[in-house]
């Protein structure tokens, strides 16, 4: 589970901040990255990104 108070701690920004910029990258992505099947195309789409940058 996401715990936004300790994310922003170690951010040193505001939770308020880190919830407006989470909803501005879901808004960009074009789907909730809050949902499991959100975070799922979130980790394929870095994994992928980082094996093309392998090769």
């Amino acid at each position: 589970m996401f715990e936004g108070r300790l994310a922003s701690k170690a951010l040193y920004i505001h939770t308020n901040t880190l919830d407006n910029r989470l909803r501005k990258v879901s808004e960009v992505l074009g789907f909730d990255i809050g949902s499991v099947m959100g975070q799922r195309k979130l980790e394929a789409a870095i994994f992928l990104e980082d094996l093309d940058r392998a090769v």
